[in-house]
């Protein structure tokens, strides 16, 4: 399973997504978040079943998602707006020790669990490469990622 939370309005590399359903058809992609501007890319994926829009969710459903996802995306376009960006969920995808597959643009820096590709064909590479772990097998990093989503999900 592999998951994005954000803004699908604009910055969204609709073609990218596109292409990791048509190259993953045995992974799920799910996507998470508002998407009223999209000029038709959001009925070009309803063809593929590997493709689940859940809209908008609360930060705890969002949480609870995201506990059961062996990979997080980030499929942006860079732009004047995304220059400028300050990806917290990135971040705290880190912390969760979940893995991130990034396209490049200012204001990330690759680390441990990021990963920055330059283009359509490297980003797809780094997914097919990626051992899809899930969080919650039994190794030390995992079990306290674990724990952290137990922790976050108590605060909310």
């Amino acid at each position: 399973n592999i998951f994005y939370s954000g803004n699908l309005n604009d910055r969204f590399d609709w073609v990218l997504l596109l292409k990791l359903a048509r190259n993953f058809s045995d992974i799920n992609i799910h996507l998470v978040g508002t998407a009223s501007i999209t000029n038709g890319w959001m009925e070009a994926i309803n063809q593929y079943k590997n493709i689940i829009y859940h809209g908008p969710l609360p930060e705890k459903d969002n949480l609870r998602l995201l506990s059961q996802m062996d990979l997080t995306i980030m499929p942006h376009l860079p732009d004047n707006i995304s220059k400028y960006m300050n990806p917290l969920k990135v971040q705290m995808y880190s912390r969760l020790g979940i893995e991130t597959i990034a396209m490049s643009v200012n204001g990330i820096t690759e680390n441990k669990y990021l990963k920055i590709v330059d283009n359509h064909e490297d980003f797809i590479k780094m997914i097919a490469n990626n051992k899809l772990v899930h969080i919650n097998d039994n190794n030390d990093n995992d079990y306290k990622a674990s724990l952290a989503y137990e922790n976050i999900l108590k605060n909310l």
